[in-house]
């Protein structure tokens, strides 16, 4: 008997539909939100280590690109870049007030090696968002 192995790399296709779904009951912003600010940016991620993801991630853009109008994302997109900014501003605040906190020593440079760490993550997630919205938006998307 043949075990279904399930293909994480795949659940783009589930995430579009449900996505669909949600725009019919709840509206466009909220499939939006979804799909994009929560599904799209975590499998872009994924696919920064993950080949499997990499080579699913353009049909991915696709799809939301069928799903929603160009004019949709380039409206909605700045609520996306304003929770991104939102949640970088909200960590780097905290690790603000941990330095300030901060006795010199081995937790001082702990902290800043954190901090740094922690600017780094945003720096890539907003490089990804960036490329993200290239792609959204994009008049025709090229292939490789």
């Amino acid at each position: 008997m043949t075990k279904a192995i399930h293909q994480f790399h795949r659940t783009w296709i589930e995430q579009c539909e449900a996505a669909e779904g949600i725009r019919l009951r709840h509206g466009t912003e909220s499939a939006f939100d979804y799909v994009v600010g929560e599904k799209l940016f975590s499998y872009a991620e994924a696919a920064l280590t993950r080949p499997e993801f990499a080579r699913e991630l353009p049909t991915f853009v696709s799809e939301i690109r069928r799903i929603f109008f160009r004019e949709n994302i380039e409206t909605l997109w700045p609520r996306i870049e304003r929770q991104i900014a939102e949640q970088m501003e909200s960590d780097l605040y905290q690790m603000e007030e941990e330095l300030s906190e901060a006795v010199e020593g081995e937790d001082l440079d702990f902290i800043k090696q954190d901090a740094a760490r922690i600017r780094k993550q945003w720096e890539e997630k907003l490089r990804v968002a960036r490329h993200l919205r290239d792609l959204l938006v994009s008049p025709s998307l090229g292939t490789a």
